[in-house]
């Protein structure tokens, strides 16, 4: 009579020991990978509604500007305190940032005309329309527009921005207030302060979001045209 072979109880043991490593690591590999999806999700996001606004800007012969507040309320609806906004704005006369102009154009510079403004909703005149907005806090996991403590060193795989340390939230924002980004019919790209002044465009320019659950942080970057987004 040929006796049936079973698992010893060693054996058993170091199945259920490596099944439970296994399972152990496929856990953390998940818990990495979904924790870094909301920050990134939200960085490829903006980076691809700005090659969309290429696109429109090309068609319509017209101006798209994203509108970047980096505490923007959206529960509370103020300008502070909040995760950050973006609104997209397409000015289809050319002159949304305008040094002079009268209402009932909209205008992104402070003291011309009627001022640009989400909050009181006043974000629609003859010279253009708001035509999308994101808000950062509809990702969940506690997104928001800020810096990590400390500072960012991009790295070796960065490309144009190799070597480039991050130290605002929003490098072309106005501290503690907002910033603009222009995309022109000729699919150039260019940087406003909350003042309306334009930013060097020869410079990397970077809007950095961070999961203040997970401590994740994912960077728009926009150098030489090019706009990305980073996992770091």
């Amino acid at each position: 009579m040929v006796r049936k072979k079973g698992f010893t109880l060693i054996e058993a043991m170091v199945i259920i020991a490596s099944l439970g490593l296994i399972a152990a690591v496929a856990r953390a590999t998940y818990q990495k990978a979904f924790s870094e999806v909301p920050p990134h999700n939200a960085a490829k996001d903006i980076a691809e509604e700005i090659e969309k606004g290429r696109v429109v800007a090309a068609k319509n012969g017209s101006d798209v500007w994203f509108v970047f507040y980096p505490a923007f309320n959206h529960r509370g609806n103020t300008s502070n305190a909040g995760r950050g906004a973006v609104f997209i704005f397409e000015d289809t006369r050319h002159d949304f940032n305008a040094e002079t102009g009268t209402a009932p154009n909209l205008y992104y510079r402070e003291n011309v005309g009627k001022a640009f403004d989400p909050i009181a909703d006043a974000t629609t005149g003859p010279n253009g329309k708001l035509i999308d907005t994101i808000f950062i806090e509809d990702y969940g996991d506690k997104l928001r527009v800020r810096l990590p403590r400390g500072k960012i060193d991009m790295g070796l795989d960065e490309g144009a921005f190799k070597g480039l340390n991050i130290t605002k939230s929003c490098s072309f924002c106005t501290p503690g207030g907002r910033g603009a980004i222009k995309v022109s019919a000729d699919k150039s790209i260019q940087f406003f302060d909350g003042d309306g002044v334009a930013v060097d465009a020869s410079t990397p320019q970077t809007l950095t979001i961070i999961s203040d659950g997970t401590k994740r942080t994912s960077i728009v970057g926009i150098a030489g045209g090019v706009v990305s987004a980073f996992k770091k």
